[in-house]
């Protein structure tokens, strides 16, 4: 049976993302504990269309981690609220 790592690599390969995008999120999923990989197929499989906003929201994060800007995480954790 396919791990759900696996499952999220075959809807990511279905999307419309750059090669960048797609080794973004390899990175993370092969750092990513295997229950919270279950929560984000999960919110796929519900809404395939969720793919375009966890990309954007996981490129915002490293760029708010790589300059170090706890201004710019705090928007983004507050603007994860809001989508909620």
């Amino acid at each position: 049976m396919d791990t759900n790592r696996e499952k999220i690599i075959a809807i990511i390969n279905k999307g419309s993302l750059s090669p960048n995008e797609i080794g973004l999120w390899e990175n993370v999923l092969n750092n990513l504990p295997e229950n919270l990989s279950q929560e984000i197929l999960l919110a796929l499989e519900k809404d395939p269309n969720q793919l375009g906003f966890l990309t954007e929201n996981i490129k915002e994060k490293v760029a708010a981690v790589e300059s170090k800007d706890t201004n710019k995480w705090d928007s983004i954790l507050q603007k994860e609220k809001t989508n909620q």
